[in-house]
């Protein structure tokens, strides 16, 4: 068992393009030719987009 921490999810904003250390999802993105992916926006710009908190993708989900 490890007690490291695990890194901090950073995302873009998708509404002003700014880093958010505390990103929302706000959208899932599904594509025919392989793996979707999320959008995500920051706290204050995910009510904008009717934003629910999603869970956060682990590593096994980018194999």
């Amino acid at each position: 068992m490890s007690d490291a921490t695990p890194a901090p999810q950073i995302e873009y904003c998708c509404h002003d393009g700014q880093l958010t250390r505390d990103p929302v999802a706000v959208d899932e993105v599904h594509s025919s030719s392989g793996a979707g992916t999320r959008v995500y926006a920051c706290p204050e710009h995910a009510h904008l987009y009717g934003a629910k908190r999603l869970p956060r993708l682990g590593a096994e989900h980018f194999g």
